[in-house]
């Protein structure tokens, strides 16, 4: 069985179109397809924030002054950070939930921050 051809153009021979600036209309229709908003760039910023927020709970269960390096890695996260945490601890009854909380706080800020800073790299990129 012999599979058609496909002659749509892509996203990528339609950006060289553009900066060629050959400015035309053709009289078909072009399926436009963007790759970019795949699951790896999704799946490399989940990566990239749990790997960071993963620091301050590491280095506060290594302690001592490995702990402090964790405390200044983490700092522009760290309000929210504690504010989860101690909210973890008030609901589970624990002191040993605030390293999870503050986890999972460090992880959603810096998640949302990676994910904010790829869009604007998209958006430069795209105009």
């Amino acid at each position: 069985m012999q599979v058609a051809p496909n002659n749509a153009l892509n996203y990528r021979s339609l950006r060289s179109l553009d900066v060629q600036k050959l400015r035309f209309w053709p009289p078909v229709s072009l399926i436009v397809r963007y790759h970019m908003e795949s699951w790896r760039p999704l799946t490399i910023q989940i990566a990239i924030a749990l790997a960071y927020a993963s620091i301050f709970p590491i280095t506060n269960l290594l302690g001592g002054g490995i702990m402090m390096l964790g405390i200044i890695l983490s700092i522009p996260f760290l309000p929210i950070g504690w504010i989860v945490g101690m909210a973890f601890v008030q609901a589970f009854g624990s002191e040993s939930a605030y390293l999870p909380g503050a986890f999972i706080a460090i992880a959603t800020q810096a998640f949302l921050l990676a994910h904010w800073l790829a869009a604007g790299r998209r958006n430069e990129t795209n105009t």
